[in-house]
């Protein structure tokens, strides 16, 4: 962190001087009052302009729509020609700098997050299991692969552990941020690959001046989860330019699970009693922290008093399963410095040259309960971990009932004959001497797990941008670099191989010069040298770097009969590269958890696009506006080949009372580096063998029978008895993948009443999508893949497929990412504002109300993976994706008088069944309903501003959901409880 801020603090004294040298006070002045004059006369001369223009159109009997004095015509998200938002095509969502203030947030995305129409389900600060301190977004629940997310609409590097290849806003503070955009539009004819979802483009804050200070602080009423926060922010305009400079740190607090009661004991739903009911258990963790062992059914290892040899053993319970909500985290601790800049300079000749730097260290610790042993096998130790007979410290009683029941199981072949009882002994004896214990053990004598996560993003945009012909056009070349690293540190990780060798006397033997020393894995605790010798420090790697450059060219072409023709042309040259390095460990598949491979590759694009906006009508009866926008781009990978895009949008306003909108486009998605070359990873999946004894199965396919006898498949082949029901499985990356295609049509209506002075201040949109998602990249069903080999011959699946010669089991099956999935979704955006002036009920400088109601009703979601039947997710719950529920809407009222606000805001999240199904009479099939209230209230004097709040004012716990870990779902509810705030700013 001190070289951060060296790096930092080195650089502003670098820039700041050549701004503020750039002008004395006096000179300033002078200089001002000189710009303030030549802009009066600029705005004299564009008047008159515009009236010369206005009687023209007279003479010509056509007039060009009149735009709204108080309104300001911008470059909105989605197009590349500058229009009025509520003029736009799509539905756009615009969240300012003063609603994330009051909102009372450290990151957007907490604020992105609470937006109905946006459906967001990203990773954010909830994840503590995974999340790594990240924040991600996902528009339309369609996966934050499927969302881009600019800022000042240009590509930001890409941030995260394992080459995630999504925007961590993290890295850009909300202190610099002007405005967000939210197009929930396909937009790949306009910004490229990844726009299916839509488009999140962060518009940050330039031509600053002065300087402003900002303090941000809460905490829960639990008593943790605090954060703090301050930000300095630094602007300058000299005679021919502008530089903003911001610095924001920000600590972010723990919440421990066992803190919160609806968490701390993870439980389960597991079977219903005739007497009494549906009950439930601790699900807890099947590896208590005194081992199990699963070569006897049923019988384990309790804790004795203590348990040494000669211990107690007994038959496992539910009750005996090993709670992991006491140890793990709900969130985690992380810590951020970022350094932002944003500068601009006059080069005179209608041209200017801008920048944009942005420097973010992050750090993190999420923390789990201790790693267990055993629980399925890996790549190098297909059944989980063994401990020998030979190992001195099994209990002696232990032995002793295992060699009673198996003598016990042999009675039957005794009395039949078929043994003698000095056969059956000696079977018994062996029984214990021979082989392995498959053991379950959870290792908190090792320690819990602890992630350490530090990151540093580094981006820097710089170019020229200008305009041609009288302002008409507006012209741009970009250079844009991003880089960002990740290093993690899990301690307290279990070197598996090693844990074999202390377990094994014969090969801690062999191994005592490395200092093995043989395990007590009975015990309550192993020894600390046996403790040293298999615990290790696991650290993954991750690097990705983005380079991007373009030329582009916008404006107005011609005047037209109904306006100007405007249009834009333009091309883009972009190259990603990154990698991901696990630990030795890790990669050699000797750890406790699943093996990984090296990720590494890069692709090249190059990109050429047009848009033209064509308008029809305007000013006529019936038509007081009709426009057509028309946008392509063609694009070449050289990672799958290349792709050409299309949107065509038409805009119709009968009167200016009210206007019709619609878009249709297709957009894709390129496969990133991870799903292109993505390390080889292990899962053991639980599959059956279409071959198991295919020569006396009844009924099955005689084209089965054949395929399994050509394999060499012996016909009496037994699965269990081979290698038993987990194969080993390899969900890698595919460098033969094509791009994800989709069509995107949205429909709507917007309503800006002006025939009453009541109405001036309301707003209202409905707008339908659909959206249909081809060529999905997805991870084919393992159960899949043999099926269809063995019963329809499918050749590209039996190469899947790898048998040992000598055994038979299958060694591995490649379910690596294919295109094969289909995605299908369509609902309805509906938003109200409706802005009051109180003066108008007779009560003159008594302030304003502000009313606004923004819902989202969900009307289909189905996935299709492959030949298999669609999943339907519409008003579902699912404990990997978050909710899918039909409504979700946020209603607010706001008070307003002068610099004083006060607001309350309610949002809504709907009831959701819970997907998988679970048994029938379950009494959580359904997820109820839930509401939260946010409320703030903002306060302005001269330049000092102050706002407190609070965030879930109830103190709403999510509701239950069968998640396996928490109780709850992370991605759409709030773990964190009531959360009060304060924000102080001065600005001079």
């Amino acid at each position: 962190m001190k070289d951060t801020t060296r790096l930092i603090t080195c650089t502003l004294a670098m820039m700041w001087p050549l701004a503020g040298s750039a002008q004395a006070p006096a000179e300033q002045a002078e200089a001002a009052a000189e710009k303030a004059e030549a802009a009066a006369e600029k705005a004299e001369e564009a008047a008159k302009q515009a009236e010369d223009a206005a009687e023209q159109a007279e003479e010509a009997a056509v007039a060009p729509p009149a735009a709204d004095a108080d309104t300001e015509v911008i470059l909105v998200t989605g197009s590349r020609i500058g229009r009025d938002n509520l003029e736009e095509f799509g539905h756009i969502a615009v969240i300012n700098a003063d609603d994330i203030a009051v909102a009372g947030v450290s990151t957007i995305d907490e604020l992105l997050r609470k937006l109905p129409s946006v459906t967001l389900q990203g990773i954010n600060k909830n994840n503590n299991n995974g999340g790594d301190g990240l924040s991600f977004v996902d528009l339309r629940n369609l996966g934050i692969q499927r969302t881009l997310v600019l800022v000042n609409g240009r590509r930001f590097v890409t941030n995260g552990t394992g080459v995630s290849e999504a925007v961590d806003l993290n890295n850009i503070p909300v202190a610099m941020i002007e405005r967000v955009e939210v197009l929930l539009d396909g937009a790949s004819a306009i910004y490229g690959s990844d726009a299916i979802g839509g488009v999140v483009n962060i518009i940050l804050k330039r031509d600053f001046e002065g300087a402003r200070v900002d303090l941000f602080g809460g905490i829960t009423t639990h008593g943790d989860g605090e954060e703090l926060g301050a930000s300095l922010t630094l602007g300058h305009t000299f005679e021919r330019g502008n530089i903003t400079t911001n610095f924001t740190y920000m600590r972010r607090g723990r919440i421990e699970q066992k803190d919160r009661d609806w968490a701390r004991k993870p439980i389960a739903f597991f079977d219903q009693d005739e007497e009494d009911g549906p009950y439930f258990a601790n699900i807890g963790s099947a590896a208590p922290i005194h081992g199990r062992e699963f070569s006897y059914v049923g019988y384990y290892f309790n804790e004795g008093d203590p348990l040494m040899p000669g211990g107690s053993f007994g038959q496992y319970d539910r009750d005996d399963r090993y709670n992991y909500g006491l140890a793990q985290w709900l969130t985690g601790d992380t810590e951020r410095f970022s350094f932002t800049t944003t500068a601009n300079y006059d080069l005179g000749d209608d041209a200017e040259l801008f920048l944009e730097t942005t420097y973010t260290n992050r750090d993190s610790r999420n923390q789990l309960a201790p790693q267990p042993l055993g629980l399925g096998g890996t790549a190098t130790f297909a059944n989980g971990f063994e401990v020998p007979w030979s190992n001195p410290y099994v209990p002696d009683d232990f032995r002793a009932e295992i060699r009673g029941l198996v003598r016990g199981s042999l009675q039957e072949a005794v009395d039949n004959g078929e043994l003698t009882p000095e056969q059956a002994d000696m079977q018994a004896a062996s029984a214990v001497t021979d082989g392995t214990i498959i053991m379950a053990r959870r290792m908190q004598d090792v320690g819990n797990r602890i992630y350490d996560t530090e990151s540093d993003v580094f981006r820097v945009v710089g170019g020229l941008q200008g305009t041609l012909f009288d302002e008409d056009m507006r012209w741009e070349l970009f250079v844009n670099y991003g880089r960002s690293e990740s290093n993690q540190v899990i301690r307290n990780s279990v070197n598996l191989a090693r844990a074999y060798e202390a377990a094994d006397p014969a090969l801690c033997a062999a191994n005592a010069h490395r200092g093995c020393v043989v395990g007590d894995f009975f015990g309550p605790r192993l020894q600390d040298d046996v403790l040293d010798y298999i615990r290790f420090t696991d650290v993954e790697v991750t690097g990705y770097d983005h380079f991007s450059t373009g030329l582009s060219l916008a404006g107005d072409i011609v005047e037209l009969w109904a306006g100007p023709l405007g249009g834009a042309i333009g091309a883009e040259f972009r190259r990603e590269a990154g990698f991901n390095m696990p630990g030795a460990v890790t990669v050699a598949g000797d750890s406790a958890g699943n093996g990984i491979g090296l990720t590494e590759g890069d692709y090249t694009v190059g990109a050429a696009f047009a848009e033209i906006s064509l308008p029809l009508a305007s000013d006529m009866p019936g038509a007081h506006d009709l426009t057509v926008d028309l946008a392509a781009r063609f694009a070449d990978y050289s990672s799958f080949g290349n792709d050409l895009t299309t949107r065509a949008a038409l805009s119709y306003a009968p009167s200016p009372d009210i206007r019709l909108r619609g878009v249709y486009s297709t957009a894709f998605r390129a496969p990133t580096i991870t799903d292109l070359y993505g390390g080889a990873a292990d899962s053991y999946e639980t599959l059956v063998d279409p071959c198991n004894e295919w020569a006396t199965t009844e009924g099955l396919s005689p084209d089965v029978q054949a395929r399994c006898e050509a394999e060499g498949v012996p016909g009496d082949y037994n699965q269990n008895n081979a290698g038993g029901t987990q194969m080993r499985t390899n969900i890698g990356g595919n460098s033969e993948l094509g791009a994800e295609t989709a069509a995107v049509m949205n429909v709507g209506v917007v309503l800006t009443p002006k025939f009453s002075e009541w109405l001036d201040g309301f707003s209202a949109t409905a707008d339908y999508y659909r959206i249909e998602i081809e060529n999905a990249i997805s991870n084919p069903d393992p159960q899949s893949i043999l099926n269809r080999c063995y019963e329809n011959g499918s050749s590209d699946d039996c190469a899947r497929i790898t048998r040992n010669p000598n055994t038979s089991v299958v060694n591995e099956l490649i379910a690596s990412a294919q295109n094969i999935g289909l995605v299908e979704t369509q609902g309805v955006d509906i938003t109200v504002d409706y802005i009051l002036d109180l003066g108008l009920l007779g009560a003159p400088d008594a302030g304003r109300i502000e009313l606004g109601w923004h819902g989202n009703y969900l009307m289909q979601y189905d996935e299709t993976i492959g030949d298999n039947e669609p999943d339907e997710f519409a008003g579902k719950i699912t404990s990997d994706a978050g909710t899918y529920t039909h409504w979700r809407w946020l209603a607010r009222l706001a008070y307003g008088l002068d610099e004083f606000t006060a607001s309350v805001i309610y949002r809504y999240i709907g009831e959701a069944e819970v997907f998988p199904e679970v048994p029938e009479g379950h009494p959580h099939a359904t997820i109820d309903p839930v509401g939260y209230i946010d409320v703030a209230v903002d306060y302005k004097y001269e330049g000092l501003g102050v706002i407190i709040g609070a965030q879930n004012l109830l103190d709403t716990d999510p509701p239950f959901f069968l998640d396996g870990g928490t109780n709850g779902n992370a991605e759409s509810y709030n773990f964190t409880g009531r959360f009060v705030f304060t924000r102080l700013s001065y600005e001079f």
